[in-house]
C-alpha cells in the first residue's frame, strides 16, 4: 500500500510551502493571542444558596431552614449532590449538578426553587442568595496596604472608592475584595440604665427611626409663576449632632433626645474580622480575574495601574504579599524550557545515528511546523496555554519528528545506496506511507476518547486530548509533505560515521536469530513476563493525585465555640511565634476564617529551587511546633486547603453517627499510616436559653418572637434594612441601633433588658422570662438530606491515598459501624474511583480503536494483534520505572499509561509493515522477518530515543514542575525503552506464529496490492 501525496508535494512544491508558510505565520499569531492562564478553564454546575440568621443556633437553622430547602431542591432534574454547611446563623446549600447540565439552567431551577419554598422559612431570615461558585475562584493577587498618618477608616475608603475602580479598569480583571479595615457608620450606643428609666425598648427605637429618619418624595406643586415644583419632607439626620437632637416619643406624650439615652457616634465599624501580616495589622486588596483573561498580562496591567497610584500617592505603602501568577509564571517558564530542552535532545539523537547536518536540521524542523499549526487549533478552540495544554505539548514534543525521523532515514538510506535524493526521496517516503499514516492514527484513536471520557477529571483533560490529537495530525501533515519536499532538494550523499549503529544492528539480528529458532521458549519467557507485568502493577499504591511542591501551606485553627476576636488573634500570633524560624517559610498571613473561634495561617513558601528542606522535613517540623501551642486544636494542611485524606460518613440518626464517629477516630488515630486524624465536626457550645414564664408573658403580652426580636437588636443591633442610611458629605453612611457593649454584656445586665409589652409599654426581661445555660452544637453538616461527618487526616511520607483508606477499612470500628451509619461515596474517594472507572473505559474504547484503524489500513484481521503486542510490553517497563521513582498510579501517571498505548504501537507498524512489503516483492516469512529487523531497527530505536529525549526533562524535573509532570513522563519513558527493546523481538515472533496459525486454518494468505480507491484515502 502506499500513498502518493508526497510524490505530488515534490513534483509541486509551490502550494506546499505557500501553505506551511502561512500556517506558520497564523500560529506565530495565535500564540501571541492565546492566553496564560494556571488552570484549564473548567465550568462546573455548581449552585450555592446562601441563607443568613444571625443569632439563631445551627440546630434551629437545620431545622426550620436548611431541611426545607433541600426538600425543595432534591427534586430538580440532573441534580447529584446536596452538601449543606450550618455555622455563624448561616445556611450554605451547595447542588451539584451532572456535568453535562447547562449551568444557567441549572441557575434558573434553584432560584425558582427557592422561591417557592421562600413562604415556608421563618420570616426572620434574610433573602436567600444564589450563586454560580466558580471552581476557579480563588484571588489572583493579594497585596497589603497600609500608610503612615491614615487611620483604618480612610485607608478603607481609600481602597473602596479609589483604588479598587482603578483596578477594575485593567483589563482581565473581573472584581477585588478588600479584607479587614472598617466603613463609616453613625452608631448609637444606648444605656441599658436609661432605656429602662425612660420606659422604652430598642425595637421601638428602631421603629421611630426608620419611620422618621428618612427625606420622602410629597408629590408637585404650582406656584404663582404656574412652574411645578417637587415636595420633599427633609426627616432625615445630616451628620452625629443632629441625629443625637432628634427627639423620640416616649408615653403619655412625653419625648426625649435620642442622645440622652446613650451617645451618637461618627466612626468605623467594628471589626468583623482580622489580617495581619508577619504580626501586623494590615488591610488585604484582592484581586480576582474575568474567566479567559491571560494571567500574566493581567499581572502586568495591575502592576502598572498600582505604579501609578502609588505616584499619585506616596503615602501609600502597597505591597505584593501573595501571587498566583508568579505559580504561572514559573510553570509557562518551566514548560517552555522543557519544550527546548526536549527540542534539542531529539535533534542530538537524529544527529547522533545520521551524522548528517542536513538530515538533522530537516528533522528539527518538523518541530516548529507541527507546533505553530497545532497554536491555530488552539486559538479556533477558544484553549489557553495552561498547565493541561503545555503539558500535553511537553509530552508530544518528541512524537512530532517521529514520523519525519521514520521518513528522512528511509530516504538517507536509498540515497546511500546509490539513488537521487528525488527519486530516493519520493520512492521512500510513499513506501512508507502506511506505516506513517498508522502510527499517526493510531495515537489519535487513543487520544481523542480522553477528550470526551466525561467526568470530573474529562472537563480537566478535554483540552490534553485535542491539543495532542491536534500536535500528532500537524506532524503528519509535515512528514507526508514537507519533510520529502525538503529531502529532495536538500539531502545528498553522506558517508561514514554508521559504526555504532552497525555494531548495534548486528547485536539485534543475533538475539533475533536466537529468539526465531527457540520459538517456544522465547513465547514461554513472553507469557511469565506479562504475569509480571500485572503483578508489577498491583503493587503499585493509588492515588487521586501526585505529591505536589506547594507555593503555600494553610494552617487552620480552633478556639473553643464562643471565642472573641482578641482571643483569636492572640492565637494566630501564637503560632506565628511557634513556627518562627522554620526554614523556607518565607511570611505567615493569618485572617479569620467564618467566625472569631476558627481562624488561619497562610504560610509562604520560599520558591522551589531555593528550599532548604524536604518536603518532609518541613511537614515535621511545622508538625512539631504546632503542637507545642496549647488550648486551640490547629490543622496543617497539606492537600491545599484540605487534608490528603477526607472520608464522609451519613447517617439520619445523629445519635448513632456521631458515637462511631468519636470510637473510628479513636483507633483512626493510632494508625501509623496517617498523621493530623481528626474530625470535621462542631464543637459543642455553651448557650444561654430565655424561657417565657407563661403566666407573665401571656398577662404582659410577650410572645416569643417579640422577645426574639427585642434579644437581637439589643445584642446584635439594628442597621442596614432595618434602619435607613444616612447622606452626609454626599456619601451614604449607614445607621446601627444597639445597646452599650453589644454582645458583651453580663447576665444581670441581661435581666434588666426592656421587653415591649402588648399594652405599649416595657418590662424587665427578668419579668416574663428566665435564662438558662444551655448546650448546642457550633456547627453542622448535611450531605444530601442526612448528616455527616467527616474523618480527615494527612498522609505519612510514602502513604498513597488508596493504603489510607485501605487502613481506615480495616479497623473495627469500620467493620462495626451501626446500621444506618455508612461511608459516603463523595469527596476524594470518589474522584479517584471514578478517575480510574473513566480512563478505564477511554483505555478500553483506545485500544477498539487502535485495533480497527489497523485492520482497516492493513485490510487484515489476524495480524493486528501482534502491532498490538506492544501494549503490555510497554506496561512491564511503565511500572518497573514508576516503582523505582517512588510514584503511584494516580492522574498524572494514568494519562501517562494512556499516552503509551498510543505510541508504542509505532514499532511494530514499522516492523510489521516491513513484513507484508518484503514478503509482497517475493520474500519468504524467515528472510522477510530478518530483513524488515536490518532494515527497521535504526529508525525504531532513533525514534524512541528521540521521544525519550524529548520527554526527558520532564522526566528529571527541570525548569518548574509541581509534581505533576515528572510521574507522567516516567511512566512514558520506562514504557517506550521496555516495549522497544522488546517488541524488536516479540513482535516478528508472534508474526510468525500467527501466519503460521492462518497457513494451518486457511491456507497461506496472499497479500494483495492496494486499490486505487486505498490510493486515494
Amino acid at each position: 500500500m502506499s500513498l502518493k501525496i508526497s510524490s505530488w508535494a515534490i513534483a509541486k512544491p509551490t502550494p506546499i510551502v505557500l501553505l506551511f508558510l502561512l500556517l506558520s505565520l497564523a500560529g506565530i499569531v495565535a500564540f501571541n493571542k492565546l492566553p496564560v492562564a494556571g488552570d484549564p478553564r473548567v465550568e462546573l454546575p455548581i449552585i450555592s444558596v446562601d441563607v443568613a440568621q444571625p443569632g439563631a443556633t445551627p440546630q434551629e437553622l437545620e431545622t426550620n431552614v436548611a431541611r426545607r430547602l433541600e426538600e425543595g431542591l432534591a427534586g430538580l432534574p440532573g441534580l447529584n449532590n446536596l452538601s449543606t454547611t450550618i455555622a455563624n446563623g448561616q445556611v450554605s446549600i451547595t447542588a451539584e449538578f451532572q456535568l453535562e447540565a447547562n449551568i444557567d439552567r441549572a441557575a434558573s431551577d434553584v432560584r425558582d426553587a427557592v422561591s417557592r419554598i421562600r413562604p415556608e422559612l421563618p420570616a426572620q431570615i434574610g433573602e436567600p442568595l444564589v450563586t454560580r461558585v466558580d471552581v476557579s475562584g480563588w484571588a489572583l493577587q493579594s497585596f497589603s496596604v497600609s500608610a503612615e498618618g491614615i487611620d483604618e477608616m480612610e485607608l478603607s475608603r481609600r481602597i473602596d472608592e479609589q483604588l479598587g475602580p482603578k483596578l477594575l479598569g485593567v483589563t482581565g480583571v473581573q472584581q477585588f475584595k478588600r479584607l479587614g479595615g472598617a466603613k463609616r457608620e453613625l452608631r448609637i450606643e444606648l444605656d441599658p440604665a436609661r432605656l429602662s428609666a425612660a420606659g422604652v425598648s430598642v425595637a421601638e427605637l428602631a421603629r421611630q427611626l426608620q419611620l422618621g429618619e428618612a427625606n420622602i418624595p410629597a408629590g408637585t406643586v404650582r406656584d404663582g409663576d404656574e412652574r411645578m415644583r417637587p415636595l420633599r419632607v427633609l426627616g432625615a439626620s445630616t451628620d452625629a449632632q443632629t441625629l443625637a437632637k432628634r427627639l423620640v416619643t416616649l408615653d403619655k406624650g412625653r419625648s426625649i433626645a435620642l442622645g440622652e439615652l446613650g451617645r451618637v457616634v461618627d466612626e468605623g465599624n467594628e471589626p468583623n474580622g482580622f489580617a495581619l501580616l508577619n504580626g501586623q495589622p494590615v488591610l488585604v486588596l484582592e484581586v480576582y480575574k474575568k474567566r479567559g483573561a491571560s494571567e500574566l498580562k493581567l499581572a502586568e496591567g495591575v502592576a502598572r495601574a498600582l505604579d501609578e497610584y502609588r505616584q499619585a500617592h506616596p503615602e501609600m505603602r502597597i505591597e505584593l504579599f501573595e501571587d498566583n501568577v508568579e505559580f504561572t509564571r514559573m510553570s509557562y517558564g518551566g514548560a517552555r524550557d522543557t519544550l527546548l530542552e526536549g527540542a534539542l535532545l531529539t535533534v542530538l539523537v537524529v544527529w547522533f545515528f545520521l551524522r548528517d547536518w542536513r538530515a538533522t536540521l530537516l528533522a528539527a524542523a518538523a518541530i516548529p511546523l507541527s507546533l505553530l499549526p497545532t497554536f491555530v487549533a488552539m486559538q479556533w478552540r477558544g484553549f489557553q496555554l495552561d498547565s493541561i495544554t503545555l503539558l500535553a505539548l511537553i509530552l508530544v514534543i518528541g512524537i512530532l519528528v517521529d514520523d519525519a525521523i521514520v521518513e528522512i532515514e528511509n530516504i538517507a538510506r536509498r540515497i546511500e545506496n546509490g539513488e537521487t535524493p528525488r527519486e530516493a526521496s519520493a520512492r521512500g517516503a510513499d513506501a512508507l506511507g502506511l506505516a506513517v499514516v498508522a502510527i499517526t492514527m493510531t495515537i489519535v484513536a487513543v487520544f481523542l476518547p480522553v477528550s470526551f471520557i466525561g467526568g470530573v477529571v474529562g472537563k480537566y483533560f478535554t483540552e490534553f486530548g485535542l491539543t495532542t490529537t491536534f500536535a500528532v495530525l500537524a506532524s503528519l501533515c509535515v512528514a507526508r509533505l514537507v519533510t520529502p519536499m525538503m529531502c529532495a532538494r536538500w539531502l545528498r550523499p553522506h558517508h561514514g560515521g554508521e559504526v555504532a549503529p552497525g555494531r548495534m544492528q548486528l547485536g539485534y539480528l543475533r538475539l533475533l536469530d536466537w529468539v526465531m529458532r527457540h520459538r517456544r521458549a522465547s513465547l514461554g519467557m513472553g507469557g511469565c513476563l506479562l504475569l509480571a507485568t500485572f503483578g508489577l502493577l498491583s503493587l503499585l499504591p493509588s492515588g487521586f493525585m501526585p505529591e505536589t511542591r506547594p507555593q503555600a501551606i494553610p494552617v487552620y485553627y480552633e478556639l473553643p465555640p464562643g471565642a472573641s476576636l482578641r482571643q483569636s488573634v492572640q492565637a494566630a500570633e501564637r503560632l506565628r511565634g511557634a513556627i518562627a524560624g522554620v526554614p523556607d517559610v518565607t511570611a505567615v498571613f493569618a485572617y479569620e476564617r467564618s467566625s472569631p473561634d476558627q481562624g488561619a495561617l497562610r504560610l509562604q513558601l520560599a520558591p522551589p529551587s531555593a528550599r532548604k528542606l524536604s518536603a518532609t522535613e518541613l511537614e515535621d517540623q511545622l508538625r512539631e511546633r504546632l503542637a507545642t501551642v496549647p488550648d486551640l486544636r490547629s490543622n496543617l494542611l497539606l492537600g491545599g486547603w484540605e487534608k490528603d485524606m477526607s472520608l464522609s460518613f451519613v447517617s439520619t440518626d445523629p445519635g448513632k453517627l456521631e458515637p462511631a464517629m468519636l470510637r473510628l477516630l479513636r483507633e483512626a488515630a493510632e494508625l501509623p499510616l496517617l498523621q493530623d486524624v481528626g474530625l470535621d465536626q462542631g464543637r459543642p457550645l455553651t448557650s444561654l436559653d430565655l424561657r417565657l414564664r407563661p403566666e407573665a408573658a401571656a398577662r404582659l403580652g410577650v410572645d416569643a418572637n417579640t422577645l426574639a426580636d427585642a434579644m437581637r437588636l439589643a445584642t446584635l443591633g439594628a442597621s442596614d434594612a432595618a434602619l435607613p442610611r444616612i447622606v452626609i458629605d454626599g456619601k451614604l453612611v449607614a445607621v446601627r441601633l444597639r445597646l452599650a457593649g453589644g454582645q458583651a454584656l453580663s447576665i444581670e445586665a441581661l435581666r434588666q433588658l426592656p421587653i415591649p409589652t402588648g399594652s405599649g409599654g416595657v418590662v424587665p426581661l427578668e419579668t416574663v422570662a428566665t435564662i438558662e445555660p444551655g448546650s448546642t452544637p457550633s456547627s453542622l453538616n448535611r450531605l444530601n438530606r442526612e448528616r455527616v461527618i467527616k474523618l480527615e487526616a494527612n498522609l505519612a511520607p510514602g502513604v498513597s491515598l488508596s493504603e489510607g483508606i485501605a487502613a481506615i477499612e480495616a479497623l473495627p470500628a469500620y467493620r462495626e459501624l451501626p446500621p444506618g451509619v455508612r461511608l459516603a461515596p463523595y469527596g476524594q474517594a470518589q474522584h479517584m474511583a471514578e478517575m480510574f472507572e473513566r480512563f478505564a473505559t477511554a483505555a478500553l474504547f483506545g485500544l477498539v480503536a487502535v485495533y480497527a484503524v489497523l485492520v482497516l489500513l492493513f485490510d487484515d484481521w489476524l495480524q493486528p494483534l501482534s502491532i498490538m503486542l506492544a501494549l503490555p510490553l510497554a506496561l512491564s517497563g511503565a511500572s518497573i520505572a514508576l516503582l523505582l521513582g517512588g510514584h503511584s498510579l494516580n492522574l498524572s501517571t494514568v494519562i501517562g499509561l494512556l499516552m503509551l498505548f498510543g505510541i508504542v504501537a509505532k514499532n511494530s507498524i514499522l516492523l510489521v509493515d516491513f513484513i507484508i512489503e518484503a514478503r509482497r516483492d517475493g520474500l519468504g516469512l524467515d528472510a522477510a522477518i530478518t530483513q524488515a529487523g536490518r532494515e527497521r531497527v535504526r529508525p525504531i530505536v532513533m525514534t524512541t530515543l528521540a521521544m525519550v529525549g524529548g520527554m526527558l526533562p520532564a522526566a528529571l524535573g527541570w525548569g518548574h514542575d509541581d509534581g505533576f509532570r515528572a510521574p507522567m513522563a516516567v511512566a512514558v519513558i520506562g514504557g517506550l525503552i521496555s516495549s522497544t527493546l522488546l517488541s524488536l523481538l516479540f513482535v516478528p515472533l508472534v508474526y510468525r506464529q500467527l501466519e503460521g496459525l492462518r497457513q494451518r486454518l486457511g491456507g497461506k494468505k496472499k497479500d494483495k496490492p492496494m486499490n486505487e480507491e486505498q490510493q486515494a484515502c
